[in-house]
């Protein structure tokens, strides 16, 4: 037997050597992704709830002099006629990003459930070639992970904003407990001790998901990557091109050579 070539290729590797650590990594970012986006867009809701469904990003308030907002006093400690309230479209931003690309991410887990776990795949697979939803999940990811940035960035900055505008009548600056006060006087009853209207909770909560989710989303663009950097789900076979009639092989490399020469 005669060596006529080798060389290298990259084929579909089996999916039995293909690591379970991808597709578990993508599924926990899915849910994780899925549940700060929920929790996010529900949260916010509560803010903008608890000031009236009024936008709470972008505002200008304006306090009424000597109106404390207290069990018992309901005078509008915010001037209802000369605030402004921040534009629906920002606070709309803000709220649906999060929860659309948590549908996203449902998707995407669930794609990634029903497959297996790379390579090849089955001959029995709904879906063959597991490895070919990595790419639009890359490409998509990184168009999710910068509008979850975009949205987190509004979100942080615009509820600092918010709350630093109370320093005229609480002397203190950032978001505080003592805020919650000034939500009595868009409610009848007061609804301070219920879980997830109260103010300052869903602030925090509205915010720490917020940034915990823009994590996951990183997470997950970064195993998109590192998967194809890696060719996980690809092997490296050495492909040799033999003959048993060395005689005419001889023939050909002199034929070659003639023609190269010639040329």
């Amino acid at each position: 037997m005669v060596v006529v070539d080798q060389f290298y290729q990259i084929v579909e590797g089996q999916t039995s050597k293909v690591s379970s650590f991808w597709k578990a990594a993508h599924i926990l970012a899915c849910i994780g992704c899925a549940v700060c986006g929920l929790l996010t867009a529900f949260t916010f809701g509560r803010v903008l709830e608890n000031f009236g469904y009024n936008c709470v990003l972008k505002s200008h308030l304006v306090f009424d002099a000597g109106a404390v907002p207290n069990a018992t006093n309901r005078t509008n400690a915010i001037d209802l006629t000369m605030t402004t309230w921040g534009p629906a479209s920002e606070c709309n931003f803000v709220q649906f990003t999060p929860l659309v690309l948590m549908i996203s991410a449902v998707v995407w887990g669930t794609y990634f459930s029903i497959l297996t776990k790379g390579g090849a795949g089955f001959a029995t697979d709904l879906l063959s070639r597991p490895w070919s939803i990595v790419y639009p999940c890359l490409f998509f990811t990184t168009i999710f992970f910068v509008a979850y940035v975009i949205s987190t960035w509004r979100l942080t900055n615009g509820m600092t904003a918010f709350c630093n505008q109370f320093k005229v009548v609480l002397n203190n600056t950032g978001c505080v407990p003592e805020i919650c006060a000034y939500t009595r006087q868009f409610h009848e009853d007061d609804t301070q001790n219920v879980l997830f209207f109260n103010f300052y909770t869903n602030m925090q909560v509205a915010i720490w998901s917020a940034d915990v989710g823009t994590w996951l989303w990183a997470c997950q663009l970064v195993l998109c990557v590192l998967r194809v950097l890696c060719v996980a789900d690809f092997e490296l076979q050495l492909v040799t091109i033999v003959t048993k009639d060395e005689e005419r092989i001889e023939s050909v490399v002199e034929l070659t050579e003639d023609e190269v020469s010639e040329v």
